[in-house]
């Protein structure tokens, strides 16, 4: 029997603090046999209970107890997977949550400043996406001027010392006449939830930060769950990123990190997944201020079905506004 997710992670505690149903789930895994993961070109090796892997997904579950040699033998090799998120996987597959300390270990390309960290470590395919993406857009991440019109310059003061966000005035506005406006209603939908809408899971207490280390593993961590199937960490980490979005400070660093994470996205998953949607919905939360970042504006010229994926988000309200006449880029 696998470890079953549906469970509530909240149950009441016993006398000795642990949830009654999780600890016969620990037992059962405790119990079972070890499986042995080689991971990376470096060939580092793990150990993992057999119920633990199991019971994250059909895939998995056929790959550890199934008639394929992986299974026979108790050995998987995974070349391609880097040690940090295979064990920011393992630590869900345990606790049902991951924590973003131990993701952020892999501490990526390059900073929030952009410059780059040195980590002596031969880095995986997925670094080297994230540094790719780097090194060729460094610098052009920035708000122009040049693009529609611009009353507001202090942004740039105000972006050095964290103060605008995308969604900032969206909060700002509840209770004023724009309120209802489309920009601020679709925010409200996918960002900003009121507090009639149920709290964030209590797995999600601890805040991702919005920089590209940290979204570059959380990225490579999703792109392993979808690989095979693991539903409950893809909607985590979706979560998890909507919370961070919902809280990001510092418009040019924030829209640097959604800009890198989308590429990244690109090239390993399929249209229309929901990682990808979020991110680009985060764009069209302030589409006029984003359009006006020459980064954004870069990415959907050279990705034109990125383009499409974007222009084919926008809700009919806000063509229903624009038509008649009052414009949510006001």
């Amino acid at each position: 029997m696998s470890l079953k997710r549906k469970e509530s992670m909240d149950e009441p505690a016993s006398s000795n603090g642990a949830p009654p149903k999780r600890r016969r789930d620990m037992k059962e895994i405790l119990k079972s046999r070890n499986i042995t993961f080689i991971i990376g070109p470096e060939e580092e090796q793990f150990t993992a209970h057999e119920s633990s892997i199991a019971g994250l997904s059909e895939p998995l579950r056929v790959l550890v107890t199934g008639n394929m040699k992986e299974a026979i033998e108790a050995k998987i090799i995974w070349e391609d997977v880097d040690p940090v998120v295979f064990l920011t996987l393992m630590e869900f597959a345990y606790t049902g949550n991951f924590s973003i300390s131990a993701s952020h270990q892999n501490e990526g390309p390059e900073t929030p400043n952009g410059q780059e960290i040195e980590t002596g470590e031969e880095e995986s395919e997925g670094d080297n996406d994230f540094r790719d993406e780097s090194e060729r857009y460094a610098g052009v991440e920035k708000n122009d001027d040049s693009y529609g019109n611009d009353d507001e310059d202090d942004d740039d003061d105000d972006d050095k010392h964290e103060g605008p966000s995308l969604l900032k005035e969206s909060r700002d506005e509840k209770g004023t006449k724009r309120e209802h406006c489309a920009k601020n209603k679709f925010a409200k939908k996918h960002f900003l939830p009121d507090k009639s809408c149920p709290p964030y899971s209590s797995l999600d207490r601890d805040t991702i930060p919005c920089d590209i280390a940290a979204y570059a593993a959380v990225a490579k961590l999703y792109v392993l769950a979808d690989k095979y199937d693991v539903s409950a960490l893809k909607n985590l980490c979706t979560s998890r990123l909507a919370r961070s979005l919902s809280q990001a400070s510092g418009i040019d660093n924030t829209l640097s990190t959604v800009v890198h994470t989308i590429r990244f996205l690109y090239k390993h998953t399929l249209k229309k997944d929901q990682l990808r949607q979020l991110l680009l919905r985060f764009l069209i939360a302030d589409l006029e201020r984003a359009m006006r970042n020459s980064g954004v504006r870069m990415m959907l010229s050279d990705t034109p079905e990125l383009a499409s994926e974007l222009f084919l988000l926008v809700p009919h309200y806000y063509w229903e506004e624009l038509q008649r006449g009052h414009t949510y880029l006001e």
